[in-house]
């Protein structure tokens, strides 16, 4: 699993998170560290760009729900943008697409954080 962090270019107090990779039990321990360090990082919102995560797991579900909650809990806005069509209908059959904010592109989801 790689991580990249990166200033949106639709507004540059919010910050993208590009994962790669999978969202797995063996991923979990290195990524969630650093996505609830980018939830500290990130006061106007942080967007996951999961483009080009090409699995999820449940404990991969189970760590988006558990910085999903983190962000909440502070007061931080956070979307999800660019998931594969079969990592979207993973999270419609688990009901997340209600929980979640999940959107085509960057710009739609930092106008949603920051109206």
């Amino acid at each position: 699993m790689t991580i990249a962090l990166s200033a949106s270019t639709a507004n540059p107090q919010v910050n993208i998170f590009a994962l790669t990779g999978r969202l797995s039990v063996e991923t979990e321990g290195q990524t969630q560290p650093q996505l609830m360090e980018a939830i500290k990082q990130s006061p106007h919102g942080l967007v996951l760009d999961l483009a080009a995560v090409a699995f999820v797991s449940s404990a991969g579900l189970r760590m988006l729900i558990t910085v999903y909650k983190s962000a909440t809990a502070s007061g931080i806005k956070l979307a999800i943008i660019r998931t594969r069509p079969e990592i979207y209908k993973l999270f419609k059959l688990a009901a997340l697409d209600l929980t979640f904010n999940v959107f085509e592109n960057e710009a739609d989801a930092v106008k949603a954080i920051c109206p």
